[in-house]
């Protein structure tokens, strides 16, 4: 399982979607089924020394709720526009208690880990790379 990397925008201080297409070692589309546990940690990326980021308070090692942000089949709504075939993974981070993006013009990496049910399979890893406004 390989690490995939999605790059977007979002205002400072706002919330954000983010989507994926989650899929397996064969390319197989994950199902709900197929997951364990998954959580997020979000960082600051270092504008220097762009190797290196500061923790998000109250944005690490966030629990999801799987029923929240799988899907069992591939969804084809108006959010997604990266290709026809959709997405399957929708994460909202909550900012209602610790805000997210407080920092205009910077990066910000939201690291999202997905432990799979299938014993000895590597975990999922999903980045999504944000640049605010």
């Amino acid at each position: 399982m390989h690490a995939k990397t999605f790059y977007g925008t979002a205002f400072t201080n706002a919330s954000v979607v983010l989507l994926a297409r989650v899929v397996g070692d064969y390319s197989e589309v994950l199902k709900r089924k197929d997951v364990l546990s998954a959580s997020y940690s979000a960082s600051l990326i270092d504008p220097v020394f762009p190797d290196r980021s500061m923790p998000v308070e109250g944005h690490q090692n966030v629990p999801l709720d799987l029923d929240s942000v799988f899907f069992d089949s591939l969804q084809t709504d108006s959010s997604w526009d990266a290709d026809a075939l959709g997405y399957n993974f929708r994460l909202v981070p909550d900012i209602s208690q610790k805000p997210l993006f407080t920092e205009p013009r910077r990066l910000y990496c939201i690291d999202c880990t997905i432990q799979l049910s299938e014993a000895g399979r590597m975990p999922a890893r999903i980045k999504f790379v944000i640049l605010t406004h």
